[in-house]
């Protein structure tokens, strides 16, 4: 996406040139092996390089089936044998072999769009703080989660951010993140900190479950939140009913 503030429109789909050069100094990965990567290890650039083809092609080529792709996984359990069921559902035809054909044909033949749009600017107001020593340390257990394989320990500064403050919202959404029980009475101690925060309403029922009324209150609260401000980075239909989203979200 590049914006352009002085003409008020932007574009969508420009090539990065780092992806392209990449596709020139090498093929892409075979799809078969990249669908099948779930590993940091297997994600060198040639990985991120034929990510964009595929999406790119099937953007320019096959748009509504792409979108139907996105609605199946969205809709499925997030596990491998799931992601190839609605492969299969939408591209019956695109088998590994054939999609690496089509694939390389594009790169080499096919056209490419690039969307273009008016766009409205507005100032945002942004809020400055100080950062209080949790808050760092917090910020770097975080970035470190971020890099690390799930299998490994907490970053060391995790510890050192809940003791300089047990309560602070980050801290305890990245000890959350290492799967790390978050009792209930910690759990209310950061919604109660943090109470006009859906995250920390989150976590709170994170913490039961979904299950009870400690859930379904958090649920609630954290939902009526989100309502009051629309640009928070929820899940997809997160704040559907109880009934009908389940209790795995």
């Amino acid at each position: 996406m590049n914006l352009d503030p002085d003409r008020a429109n932007g574009d969508v789909g420009q090539p990065l040139e780092h992806l392209v050069q990449q596709l020139r100094d090498a093929p892409p990965t075979p799809s078969a092996r990249m669908f099948a990567c779930r590993e940091h290890a297997c994600m060198d650039s040639n990985f991120y390089a034929t990510a964009w083809a595929i999406f790119a092609y099937l953007a320019n080529t096959h748009p509504q089936e792409l979108l139907r792709y996105a609605q199946r996984l969205d809709e499925l359990p997030p596990d491998p044998a799931a992601q190839e069921q609605a492969w299969s559902e939408v591209f019956p035809a695109l088998t590994p072999d054939k999609l690496d054909h089509e694939v390389r044909s594009w790169l080499a033949y096919g056209r490419h769009t690039v969307w273009r749009f008016n766009i409205k600017l507005q100032d945002w107001p942004v809020t400055e703080r100080p950062l209080r020593d949790a808050d760092v340390l917090a910020a770097r257990a975080a970035m470190r989660q971020v890099f690390a394989n799930p299998s490994d320990a907490p970053a060391p500064e995790l510890a050192g951010a809940l003791a300089a403050e047990p309560t602070n919202l980050l801290a305890n959404l990245v000890k959350s993140g290492y799967k790390q029980p978050i009792s209930a009475a910690e759990a209310h101690a950061v919604a109660d900190a943090h109470a006009d925060d859906w995250r920390a309403w989150w976590l709170l029922g994170y913490s039961a479950d979904w299950h009870g009324d400690d859930g379904r209150t958090a649920w609630e609260k954290a939902c009526a939140l989100v309502a009051q401000h629309p640009t928070a980075a929820v899940p997809p239909r997160w704040c559907e009913p109880l009934a009908t989203r389940g209790t795995d979200r």
